[in-house]
């Protein structure tokens, strides 16, 4: 991804990345979390949040086939978190934390 690290830039590298949807807050909207688990406990001086998710087939949400879902549900997450993982790297490229 060249050019300018902003908000658009980001969703877009998500997107194409695999994530489904993108969103961006704000960490100061994470006031009222628990101590330990606010953005900036984790990284200080964070600014922002990255949120990232992809969708699970309604079939396997529906289905009555338990390991089934559980299949598909490990499958999903492994697929958000390569996305986040991707966007990560990105991000460090930047010389940005992430």
């Amino acid at each position: 991804m060249a050019g300018e690290l902003n908000s658009a830039t980001i969703k877009e590298y998500a997107l194409a990345a695999g994530a489904d949807v993108v969103g961006i807050a704000a960490a100061s909207d994470f006031g009222s979390a628990p101590e330990g688990h606010k953005p900036v406990d984790a990284l200080p001086g964070c600014r922002s949040v990255i949120v990232l998710g992809t969708a699970v087939p309604k079939e396997a949400i529906l289905s009555e086939d338990r390991i089934g879902f559980i299949d598909v549900r490990n499958a999903t997450n492994a697929s958000v978190n390569n996305a986040a993982k991707s966007v990560a790297k990105c991000i460090k490229s930047r010389k940005y934390k992430a």
